[in-house]
């Protein structure tokens, strides 16, 4: 048997050598890589479960979100309606009940004139209160089935308040001029010297009687007896130099008859104004019996 030349090694060697470089750099190169640098499977594993709680939390707290929005959506929704439109009743039965106050008042005005002023300020003070409550009530109903019971309650606040400042204004205007066509007792006869104190005494009350009728307050139904009231007022110049003249001549008779013709202007004006009031208190009285109709079907 023949030996293998010794000469073939170094050809085996060089064939190798090039391989065992490239696996050396190789080596080399994921060596100096590190993605996953000192790995281990149980850190992850316990990161893993650390984290696993917070999205537990965050599942339940978007499934009570969502089953919140669901509950709103439905019966949440309803209760919240139910108990507005329950409230606006409520509010319905107490502006009801405050309108038997406002029956006394406009009976009391059909005689002409508001006498007991007490009573009437604190019937219309809570008819002014309980039809503002009722309006505030009606805003918090919502669309759908509570509109037509808003659009009523609306219109029902809205009535009552016109009628509290149909008899606010007409029981004002009346107490107003009754306190402005209070006439002084001017003398019919007088000596020269107390002339000038009676030409006071006349300017006062005319400027008295104009500042009280400017200040009536505008109310539907009495407009003519304003304007037959300025008219009057605006007439009172006149008067007093044809007063003053006969006082100043001792004119006894002619200085009797201007107080006369004064006496019945104002005379006329309070005639005409117990008329006015009458008609304006049955007008009250039918506003209020329809408005409590209307509170009657709002409050069932």
């Amino acid at each position: 048997m023949r030996a293998r030349p010794i000469s073939a090694r170094p050809a085996v060697a060089t064939a190798i050598a090039p391989t065992s470089e490239m696996v050396a750099r190789l080596w080399t190169q994921t060596a100096e890589m590190s993605a996953v640098e000192d790995w281990r499977p149980g850190e992850v594993a316990l990161n893993d479960r650390k984290a696993r709680p917070a999205r537990v939390i965050a599942l339940l707290l978007a499934i009570a979100v969502a089953g919140g929005a669901a509950w709103w959506t439905t019966v949440g929704r309803e209760t919240v309606a139910a108990g507005q439109l329950s409230n606006v009743r409520a509010e319905a039965r107490s502006l009801e009940a405050a309108l038997s106050g406002v029956e006394f008042v406009t009976s009391d005005m059909a005689d002409g004139r508001v006498d007991d002023r007490t009573t009437a300020a604190l019937a219309l003070a809570a008819l002014d209160r309980h039809a503002r409550a009722l309006f505030q009530a009606a805003g918090g109903l919502p669309d759908g089935e509570g509109s037509m019971a808003r659009l009523k309650a609306i219109d029902a606040s809205e009535t009552a308040l016109g009628v509290a400042s149909l008899i606010g204004n007409t029981a004002a205007y009346q107490t107003g001029f009754e306190v402005a066509a209070k006439l002084p007792a001017f003398p019919t006869t007088a000596p020269l010297e107390d002339i000038p104190s009676v030409a006071t005494d006349t300017a006062w009350w005319i400027a008295e009687f104009r500042q009280a009728v400017s200040s009536l307050p505008a109310t539907d139904g009495l407009v003519d007896h304003r304007t037959s009231s300025d008219t009057l007022a605006q007439s009172l110049d006149a008067w007093q130099r044809g007063y003053l003249d006969a006082l100043a001549a001792g004119d006894g008779p002619s200085a009797e008859a201007s107080l006369k013709s004064l006496s019945d202007g104002i005379g006329a004006l309070q005639l005409q104004l117990t008329g006015l009031v009458k008609q304006t208190s049955a007008s009250a009285q039918a506003m209020v019996a329809g408005l409590t109709e209307e509170l009657a079907a709002l409050s069932r």
